[in-house]
């Protein structure tokens, strides 16, 4: 019978692998404190396994060595924000039951073997495609875990958050509404890669903590030359706010005035465009076109988007109404008026108030195109008695030439 391998060196066989990276390279893992003796606590990275739900993210872990380590597993829990049943919802940690290296656990395992067992877990056929939590929030919790064991000196110290702590805040803070995807990845590969400098920095890599102080040195100092600058060249005073044009007072709507005869004209007659904004019909005489129009317009556009966001809240509780109704009948507590009736009631309502908003549109633009029929005839009109006008001039001057050829006027 083989000697047993004492604890200690076991963990310094484990330490002096993960340290130079001879294990698998989807996982890694190393002391969570670089002068921790008894090495009990770890800290370990899984890649989520390709193909799945997990693809392109990274889990960060933390392990502890019992006293009775190799003999017992592990005790394993998820920093890192995930679903999967054999972890706990609440708190991350690992249930030895469910995840089959540790509940068949055996002395030759090591915390490599539960790294990648956990991984294999995840490429499992039934927990591949289990949706998981926003990557941006299990990023986000993985990297304020980890800067708590990063020291930091206390020169660094500009106000009761760590300059860690509030530089990852901050960071995504900005990063909180963007949308785009290349700029999505591009954020998320920031993320991953500071995450890994925390880590690696908290595994006692001394090359990792000088470079995570040489970037709070680098942040630090942009920050103190930004506001120097500010203090040398104050801003600017803000600009008063845009006048919103508002209707003249006694305004008839052009509507009601065109087309307008012949004797209010100051040129030739211009006919207008029916042109549709959003659905929302109107009369384009000119381009430019006129503030108080793109006033009106804008007003309306925003009021039937309001209704129509006001409407997808009302789906949604909706939707929670039929939930709570169906559990109180299934509690035999249901009521006589059902939980969605309000609700159903008010959505009725903006329905209503958007079928009227479209039948009103429907109308002015029935109202606008006879506007617009009326002024090109009368356009056609005026223009062919401008042409015959303008041939009367021309067969005038005609005449009146030919007859100073021939004598009977004086020549000029």
């Amino acid at each position: 019978m083989s000697a047993k391998v004492p604890r200690n060196f076991r963990l310094l066989e484990e330490l002096e692998k993960g340290e130079k990276g001879l294990g698998a390279e989807a996982c890694s893992y190393g002391l969570a404190e670089g002068d921790d003796l008894l090495m009990s606590n770890w800290n370990g990275t899984i890649l989520g396994p390709p193909h799945s739900v997990h693809e392109n993210r990274i889990y960060s872990l933390k392990m502890h060595c019992g006293d009775d380590y190799p003999d017992k597993p592990p005790t394993i829990q998820f920093i890192s924000e995930i679903n999967l049943p054999c972890v706990n919802p609440r708190n991350g940690q690992v249930d030895p039951s469910k995840l089959p290296c540790l509940a068949q656990w055996k002395r030759e395992y090591t915390m490599e073997t539960v790294l990648i067992d956990l991984r294999r877990y995840m490429a499992h056929p039934a927990h591949k495609k289990i949706p998981q939590p926003a990557e941006g929030i299990a990023l986000y919790r993985a990297l304020l875990s980890t800067c708590r064991q990063i020291k930091v000196p206390a020169s660094f110290n500009r106000g009761p958050v760590p300059p860690i702590k509030h530089i990852i805040r901050r960071q995504f803070r900005r990063n909180a509404h963007v949308t785009s995807g290349p700029l999505v990845v591009a954020a998320l590969r920031v993320g991953y890669e500071a995450e890994e400098l925390l880590h690696t920095a908290t595994t006692g890599s001394g090359a990792a903590h000088s470079k995570i102080l040489n970037l709070l040195r680098g942040v630090q100092a942009q920050g103190d030359a930004a506001r120097l600058e500010n203090a040398e060249n104050p801003p600017l005073p803000a600009p008063p706010p845009k006048r919103i044009p508002e209707p003249y007072p006694g305004h008839t709507p052009v509507i009601e005035q065109r087309p307008l005869p012949k004797s209010q004209l100051t040129g030739r007659r211009q006919v207008p465009k029916l042109v549709s904004a959003n659905l929302i019909p109107f009369m384009r005489f000119k381009k430019p076109q006129s503030e108080f129009l793109s006033r009106v317009l804008s007003d309306k556009i925003k009021l039937r988007q309001k209704r129509n966001d006001h409407l997808d809240r009302l789906g949604g509780l909706l939707d929670m109404g039929s939930w709570e109704q169906m559990w109180d009948e299934e509690l035999g507590m249901a009521e006589g008026k059902h939980w969605s009736s309000a609700t159903f009631s008010e959505k009725e309502g903006v329905e209503n108030a958007l079928e009227k908003a479209s039948e009103a549109n429907a109308v002015l633009a029935e109202k606008m195109l006879a506007i617009v029929d009326e002024e090109q005839r009368l356009a056609d009109i005026e223009k062919r008695e401008w042409l015959r006008e303008k041939r009367k001039r021309y067969r005038q001057r005609k005449r009146e030439r030919d007859e100073a050829l021939k004598g009977e006027l004086p020549k000029y």
